[in-house]
């Protein structure tokens, strides 16, 4: 039986399905004409549950535990993104309070029902269409190639889009939680994508293809080096300028 015939359900608070699906939104694709897209593939494995997207130059993959001890079940669905945003904001938690969230899938229907505890609501049941998964980019494989693959450094032929770079922000949903950039070549020793890495999340940043000659591409800075350098002795012969006159005055004072 395929997971669309199966009939699967979860049980999830507000705060871990906001906390799922938060830092991966903005790494899905917004192009209707690649509906597949726009859409975030969820799926569970023992106790954690997984939230994936990609646009094609961004990946990013999230994961939550279940409480302590706990393991979710089988689980597996691809939500449009304007549905999630639908859920997170008609499923709010009044102050203080974490509602449990039950989700089940169904052929080509996901249903939502919380028996309490929603601000303005209390209970409430919604019922929304899905997308069909079989064909949503295999984004883990790429994720973990790149965590395969991470290294220090690759020299200057790697370029970035500092815009989509930005866009994993959102991805420490604590505070002060650490994510660590790191460069991955592939095989041959080209540049490959940025791995944007936490104790819960994943992401990658596809590098920029540059056009025209390589080594154009390759700009090390160094022509900026004569005119710093030559500011730098600036400041530091005014500093010293500068210490040596207030020595001076010292002096004269009588306290030096």
């Amino acid at each position: 039986m395929s997971d669309r015939d199966k009939q699967m359900q979860i049980s999830i608070t507000v705060r871990q399905l906001q906390e799922l699906v938060g830092p991966v939104l903005p790494c899905a694709g917004v192009d209707e004409m690649l509906p597949v897209l726009t859409a975030v593939d969820v799926w569970t494995d023992g106790k954690w549950i997984f939230a994936a997207t990609t646009d094609r130059f961004r990946a990013a993959l999230k994961r939550v535990a279940a409480a302590e001890g706990a393991s979710f079940p089988e689980f597996h669905a691809l939500i449009p993104t304007r549905v999630l945003e639908s859920i997170t904001k008609l499923f709010q938690g009044q102050r203080g309070s974490d509602p449990m969230l039950t989700l089940t899938v169904h052929k080509d229907q996901l249903t939502v029902e919380a028996g309490g505890g929603l601000v303005d609501l209390g209970s409430a049941k919604a019922t929304y269409w899905l997308m069909t998964a079989d064909n949503f980019p295999d984004v883990v494989s790429l994720i973990a190639k790149a965590i395969a693959a991470q290294g220090d450094d690759l020299g200057s032929q790697s370029g970035f889009n500092f815009e989509y770079l930005a866009s994993f922000k959102s991805a420490t949903v604590r505070r002060h939680e650490p994510l660590q950039l790191k460069l991955t070549s592939t095989a041959s020793g080209k540049a490959g994508p940025a791995l944007i890495l936490g104790e819960d999340f994943a992401g990658i940043l596809m590098p920029r293809v540059f056009i025209g000659d390589v080594a154009d591409a390759a700009y090390d800075g160094s022509d900026w080096l004569p005119s710093i350098e030559r500011r730098s002795a600036a400041i530091k012969a005014s500093h010293k300028d500068r210490n040596a006159a207030a020595q001076k005055k010292l002096q004269k004072a009588g306290v030096a």
